[in-house]
C-alpha cells in the first residue's frame, strides 16, 4: 500500500498535501484525457493531452516518476475502467514532464477468433507503464508518429 508520503517524498503534512494536489491533477489527466478519446481523432489527442517532448534540464528521480506512475495506474483504474489507452497517454504526459522520453506502443493478440489490442509505454530508462503487455502476448504494432510529430 503507498503511503502519502511515498507519492512526494516530502514531511506528513507537506506530502499529504502534495500526494492530495497529485492526485486532484491525474484525476483531472484522467477524465480529459477520455473526454477527448471520445471526440478527437486520436493524432489530435495525442498532441493534445501529451508533451510533444520531454522537458529539458535534469531528470526528477526514478523512484519518485514510478511511483507517480503506480498511481496513475490506479487512477485510470478507478476513472476509466482501465482503459489502457488513457493509462499510456497519462502516463507519457508524467514521464515527459519529468524529464523522460518514452514511446507509446500498440499491440495485438489473437483470443479465439477475436482481435484484442492493448497500448502501453516502452521507455529507455526502464520505467515502464503496463510493462506486462509483451507477457500478455501483444505482438507489438510498427511504432506511430506520435501526433503527427
Amino acid at each position: 500500500m503507498m503511503k502519502s508520503d511515498d507519492l512526494s517524498g516530502g514531511a506528513a503534512t507537506g506530502g499529504v498535501v502534495s500526494g492530495v494536489w497529485l492526485m486532484i491533477r491525474l484525476a483531472f489527466r484522467v477524465l480529459t484525457t477520455r473526454v477527448a478519446l471520445h471526440t478527437l481523432p486520436l493524432p489530435s489527442t495525442i498532441r493534445l493531452v501529451t508533451p510533444r517532448r520531454p522537458r529539458r534540464g535534469p531528470k526528477r528521480d526514478q523512484k519518485a516518476v514510478e511511483k507517480e506512475l503506480e498511481l496513475v495506474q490506479m487512477m485510470t483504474g478507478l476513472l476509466a475502467g482501465g482503459n489502457c489507452l488513457v493509462r499510456a497517454l497519462v502516463g507519457l504526459r508524467a514521464l515527459r514532464l519529468h524529464g523522460y522520453d518514452a514511446r507509446l506502443r500498440f499491440g495485438v493478440r489473437k483470443v479465439g477468433s477475436e482481435l484484442e489490442a492493448h497500448a502501453w509505454l516502452e521507455n529507455e530508462d526502464g520505467l515502464r507503464l503496463d510493462a506486462a503487455a509483451t507477457a500478455g502476448g501483444y505482438v507489438p504494432l510498427p511504432p506511430i508518429a506520435q501526433g503527427g510529430r
